[in-house]
């Protein structure tokens, strides 16, 4: 498995995006956000997306040279548009309207829609809180055409990964950060344990007659995901899809033509929505600030005593952090098929690779 630095990573996948048609801005954002997700540790919403991205562009799904535009808004909500173009660039102009709105109006409500793969959801939470806002931000829809998931206590897959993230200012300490789907495992971990030849945790997947499997294989034959922490996690994906989708009104822009399967399971984004609500951590005053408060708190979670054989207690977001700082220094592994397959890509931009 090769291990490439972080800077080659990003020069790779903003010319294979520009070969398939994206403009500069465009690329150049596309690629950031996923070897951010690289440096995570997130390596399933890392480089390897740019296979999918650009086969999108070739079958109409993705429009490359799209920008975002806002539908309708008012001083502390709006609704945006992707125009079909990459998720990144119109969560990020999202994201963006939402923090302005909430240091304005002290809180605010973004969706998102016609917008594609928006990629790792916790990235537009650390987004937020550089810039002192608290953010909360989930994705649904997705499961409306192509269905991932299965419900609690039923046996066909109904629901996406319904992802949901959200960040806190941390003052003087690191911020929280939490990022996850609401499926014990995300898509896209499967697809790395099959193409590593691993086996799944226990409880991540059920087979196409809705027994338990630990084979990734089962998973693409007709198998589905299931909800984590059974009726609690499958109660904060109904969440999700009402904040997204329902509330959304992603439905209403839902085009035949766009949007469409882009990954091995479908993956339909036609029917997707992105909400972002966004909180000024100052709304209700206090004699000591919002960010004091919060690092006091964050302080007492770290330095709290640890369970015995566990090294440190950690917060949501410590673990991405410390990744980063390893792969930063030493280098983010890339599967040897996904550095085949780019190359491959970059050499002749017209093939069409096969992708997660």
């Amino acid at each position: 498995m090769p291990v490439k630095f972080a800077d080659e990573l990003r020069t790779v996948a903003e010319q294979v995006l520009r070969n398939a048609g994206a403009d500069g801005a465009a690329a150049e954002r596309v690629a950031q956000a996923l070897i951010s997700s690289n440096l995570a540790g997130h390596d399933s919403h890392g480089v390897q997306m740019v296979l999918a991205y650009a086969n999108a562009i070739r079958e109409g799904h993705i429009v490359p040279t799209a920008r975002p535009e806002i539908v309708r808004e008012t001083r502390n909500s709006a609704l945006v548009r992707g125009n079909w173009g990459f998720g990144h660039v119109a969560a990020k102009y999202a994201l963006d309207i939402a923090v302005e709105k909430a240091l304005e109006e002290r809180l605010a409500w973004v969706n998102l829609v016609e917008a594609n793969h928006t990629g790792r959801v916790g990235e537009y939470a650390e987004m937020a809180v550089e810039r002192g806002v608290a953010a909360l931000i989930t994705v649904g829809g997705g499961g409306e055409e192509t269905p991932m998931a299965v419900p609690f206590g039923g046996r066909d897959a109904l629901l996406s990964t319904n992802p949901i993230a959200f960040g806190f200012p941390g003052g003087d300490e690191p911020p929280l950060i939490a990022d996850f789907a609401t499926t014990t495992i995300a898509g896209g971990k499967v697809l790395l344990a099959r193409n590593r030849g691993d086996t799944l945790p226990e409880g991540c997947v059920v087979d196409r007659y809705g027994r338990p499997s630990t084979d990734p294989e089962d998973y693409y034959d007709g198998g589905a995901l299931v909800s984590f922490g059974g009726y609690k996690g499958y109660a904060i994906a109904l969440l999700v899809e009402l904040l997204s989708r329902v509330f959304g009104a992603s439905d209403d822009f839902a085009e035949s033509e766009r949007g469409g399967p882009m990954f091995r399971r479908g993956a339909s984004f036609r029917h997707a929505g992105m909400s972002i609500v966004a909180l000024d951590p100052g709304t209700f005053g206090g004699d000591v600030g919002a960010a004091a408060k919060s690092a006091g708190f964050l302080r007492k979670v770290r330095e709290s005593r640890p369970a015995e054989g566990v090294e440190r207690v950690m917060a949501p977001g410590d673990p991405e952090r410390e990744t980063r700082r390893v792969r930063e220094a030493q280098g983010i592994p890339v599967a040897d098929e996904v550095w085949k397959a780019i190359n491959e890509l970059l050499e002749d931009p017209t093939r069409r690779p096969d992708v997660p």
